[in-house]
């Protein structure tokens, strides 16, 4: 029950109260990604100002062209797109306009950055069954860091996952109410299902996503029997990360850091470029491989969790499918 009447020195204690409130709210408004994000470009811009002499608020129109001519220097055109995106938000938050909103001048230059830089992403290849074989010959079976790395390597291939929902940052970044535990793997004959509470389209937890992971019988690739010995190598509480290794001073999350690293080594040893690669590759080889088994890209859609059609910019068709299709084209001409 709130009082009938407080003195001036409950009010200022209450009022207190609901401004912890109000930073702790608005310290959530932005997934931990995203804010690590945003820090990264604002970083950029602050250093601009500096190098400009200007107050980062308000950006004047000259300058705010000045700042794309800036990002043209280092950025692609689609980088540019989303690092200006960071000083609107810095502008809106002190209550100034939008610096880049409805200016003839700056959606022209825009428009010219994306002809002289042009607007394509050059996307990480996609890893294959084949890679993940010669991949398999290579782990070190009695080193769990190798064991837990093969494990998350098969289950970001067949769960068409994201990095960000399979490994963490650091522990210091972990969340057992967000993040994917040793709990949330629930093991049948069928294989494995995963328990997703958190991912880029579940920022409210409005639901969880229950992800299911083949057992194949007697094959290296099975993403069932690599988690499995992964979980028995490490002696962690249910509450860990999913992905954890035991060393010598205790048990250690597996960070996507430390997964790229292992990436690269592994790749290198075949022979393969690894900048081609990484962690993104598996999402986009696992949705191409099932688009290749003959699975509707509506199924595809829901295990990698996209909420648009941007999904379609990940699976690849093979050159054998687009051979098999010229074929069939041709086998339908009278």
């Amino acid at each position: 029950m709130f009082p009938f009447w407080t003195g001036p020195a409950q009010q200022e204690e209450f009022l207190s109260s609901l401004d912890d409130k109000v930073r702790l709210l608005q310290g959530h408004v932005f997934a931990p990604s995203t804010r690590l994000t945003y820090a990264s470009q604002r970083k950029l811009y602050l250093q601009f100002c500096i190098l400009a002499g200007l107050s980062p608020v308000p950006l004047s129109p000259i300058n705010a062209c000045r700042y794309i001519a800036f990002l043209s220097q280092k950025l692609a055109y689609n980088s540019i797109k989303q690092y200006i995106n960071v000083v609107r938000i810095m502008h809106l938050e002190t209550g100034h306009g939008n610096p880049f909103h409805n200016s003839w001048h700056i959606d022209t230059l825009l428009k010219g950055a994306k002809r002289v830089l042009g607007s394509s992403r050059k996307q990480k290849l996609p890893i294959t069954p084949d890679i993940l074989r010669q991949m398999f010959i290579l782990v070190d079976f009695s080193s769990p860091l190798e064991v837990t790395f093969w494990a998350s390597c098969l289950v970001a291939f067949f769960s068409f996952f994201r990095k960000s929902n399979l490994l963490v940052t650091n522990l210091e970044s972990f969340n057992p109410d967000l993040h994917l535990c040793r709990r949330d793997a629930s093991f049948s004959l069928d294989g494995v299902t995963l328990a997703v509470r958190w991912s880029k389209t579940i920022q409210y937890r409005q639901r969880i996503l229950h992800i299911p992971l083949p057992r194949i019988q007697g094959s290296p690739l099975c993403p069932s029997q690599a988690l499995i010995l992964a979980l028995r190598l490490c002696n962690a509480p249910p509450s860990a990360p999913l992905f954890t290794y035991t060393t010598p001073k205790g048990w250690l999350p597996l960070t996507g850091h430390t997964f790229q690293c292992k990436l690269h080594s592994f790749l290198t040893r075949l022979n393969i470029d690894p900048s081609d690669y990484s962690g993104h590759s598996f999402r986009r080889g696992g949705a191409s491989f099932a688009l290749e088994c003959g699975l509707p890209t509506e199924v595809i859609k829901a295990q990698g969790d996209w909420a648009s059609s941007a999904y379609e910019s990940y699976i690849n068709p093979s050159w054998g499918m687009r051979k098999q299709l010229a074929a069939t084209l041709g086998a339908h001409i009278k």
